[in-house]
C-alpha cells in the first residue's frame, strides 16, 4: 500500500519542521563564537526583531495578493538559504551579519501569516487542522530545543545547518501541496490590500478583539522566555537541564493548543482569568513549574482559539495580512512590555517583577475590551 500524504498534512507537516528550532538555544554562544561582543551580539538578536517588525506586514500582503503558497515556498527556501550559511563560517563579519539576519527575517516574515492562511485554503475542518497543527508545531519545536543543545557540544554551527535542512523540508512538502484558487471578492492589487487589511484589523468587530487579545498573548510569550531561566534556578534544576526543561515547557505549550480539538471554544474570561493565576504561582518555589506550565497551557489555547475565530471571520481576500497585523501588534506591544519589566526588575525582587508582569497583562486585556466595549455599545459573548 503506497503511503501518501493529503496536502492538509503536508501543510502541517511543514509547519512543525520549521519549528525544529535547533539553533534557538545555542544563538547568543554562537555570536560569541563569531568574535563578538556582548552588546553586539545582544544588538544583532536586536536588528533580528527589528527587520521582523518592518517586514511583517508587507510580506503578509504579498501573500494575500500573489498567492499563500508563493509566499510559504518563498519563506521556507529563503529561511533555509539564511540558516546554511550561517552554519558554514565562523568568522562572519559583524556587519555582514545583519545582512544575514535581514535574510532569515526576511523568510520568516514571509511564511507568518501565510501558513495558517494556506492551511484554511485546503482545510475541509479547519479548527480541528488547525488545533492539530499547533501541537505538532510545539512537539517538534520541543525536539528541537533538546537536540540542538546536545549537537551544538559537537559544534555551533550543526545546529543551524540541521535548521536549514529543516527549512528545506518544509519547502519541499509546500511545494507539492495543490490549491485550488478561490475567488471570496473582487481581487485587489498590492496598496488596496494593505488597507483592507489594516481596516478589517482595526475595524472589523467580528475580529477586533480575538486580534488584539492574540497579540497581548504574544507579547507575553515573548517576554516570558527571558524568565525562563530564573524559574528554573527557583526549581533547583541544573544548568545542564535547561534546554531539557525548556523543551517540556514548549511541549505542554502545543499538547495545550491541541486540546481545542477536544473542548472547543471556551469562553476569553475563563482562560485569561486561569492564565492571570498561574502566573502567580511562577514566583512561588516548588510550584513555579507547575505555573509556568500552565501559562503557556492557558496563552497557548487563547490563541490557538483566536487564530480559528480571525481566520472563520477575515475578509478571505486579506487573511494573511490581517494575521500579519496581530504578530505585528504583538511585537509592538512588546516594547513597552519589556521597558516596564527592566523597570521593574531594577526595583522589586523577582516575585515583585512577576506580579507586575501579570497586571500589565491584566491592564492591556482591559484596555482592549474597554475599547471594544466602547466602539460596540456591548462586549462580546464570548467575554462573557
Amino acid at each position: 500500500m503506497k503511503f501518501q500524504l493529503d496536502d492538509v498534512k503536508k501543510v502541517q507537516l511543514a509547519k512543525a519542521f520549521q519549528s525544529l528550532s535547533f539553533w534557538m538555544p545555542i544563538a547568543f554562544l554562537y555570536y560569541k563564537a563569531q568574535g563578538y561582543t556582548d552588546d553586539q551580539a545582544y544588538t544583532v538578536i536586536g536588528a533580528l526583531q527589528l527587520f521582523i517588525v518592518l517586514l511583517e506586514y508587507p510580506t503578509g500582503v504579498i501573500g494575500d495578493v500573489f498567492g499563500h503558497k508563493l509566499s510559504v515556498l518563498l519563506g521556507y527556501f529563503i529561511a533555509s538559504i539564511s540558516f546554511f550559511i550561517l552554519g558554514s563560517f565562523l568568522d562572519i563579519p559583524y556587519h555582514m551579519m545583519y545582512l544575514y539576519v535581514f535574510i532569515f527575517a526576511l523568510g520568516g516574515a514571509f511564511t507568518s501569516g501565510s501558513d495558517v492562511a494556506l492551511l484554511h485554503s485546503v482545510s475541509k475542518d479547519f479548527k480541528n487542522d488547525m488545533a492539530q497543527m499547533s501541537k505538532l508545531s510545539g512537539t517538534f519545536a520541543s525536539v528541537g530545543l533538546i537536540i540542538g543543545g546536545f549537537i551544538a557540544v559537537i559544534d555551533l554551527r550543526i545546529p543551524f545547518c540541521m535548521s536549514g535542512i529543516a527549512f528545506l523540508i518544509s519547502g519541499i512538502l509546500i511545494w507539492s501541496v495543490k490549491v485550488e484558487k478561490k475567488v471570496e471578492g473582487e481581487e485587489s492589487g498590492f496598496i488596496e490590500t494593505a488597507i483592507l487589511g489594516m481596516k478589517e484589523g482595526l475595524m472589523n468587530m467580528n475580529i477586533f478583539f480575538p486580534l488584539f487579545l492574540s497579540g497581548i498573548m504574544m507579547t507575553f510569550l515573548l517576554a516570558e522566555k527571558w524568565v525562563l531561566p530564573t524559574v528554573f534556578s527557583l526549581s533547583n534544576i541544573p544548568l545542564a537541564f535547561f534546554g531539557v526543561a525548556t523543551a517540556i515547557v514548549m511541549l505542554f505549550r502545543g499538547q495545550a493548543s491541541g486540546m481545542y480539538k477536544r473542548f472547543g471554544e471556551v469562553k476569553y474570561w475563563i482562560l485569561i482569568g486561569g492564565m492571570i493565576l498561574s502566573s502567580l504561582l511562577v514566583s512561588i518555589p516548588y510550584v513555579s513549574i507547575l505555573g509556568l506550565l500552565l501559562v503557556y497551557g492557558f496563552a497557548a489555547y487563547i490563541n490557538t482559539q483566536s487564530d480559528i475565530e480571525i481566520n472563520e471571520k477575515v475578509d478571505g481576500r486579506a487573511r494573511a495580512s490581517v494575521v500579519s497585523f496581530r504578530n505585528l501588534l504583538g511585537r509592538l506591544f512588546n516594547s513597552p512590555y519589556i521597558w516596564i519589566i527592566g523597570f521593574a526588575s531594577a526595583r522589586l525582587p523577582f516575585s515583585g517583577v512577576n506580579i507586575v508582569m501579570s497586571l500589565t497583562v491584566l491592564a492591556f486585556v482591559l484596555i482592549v475590551t474597554a475599547v471594544y466595549r466602547f466602539r460596540t455599545g456591548k462586549f462580546n459573548k464570548k467575554i462573557l
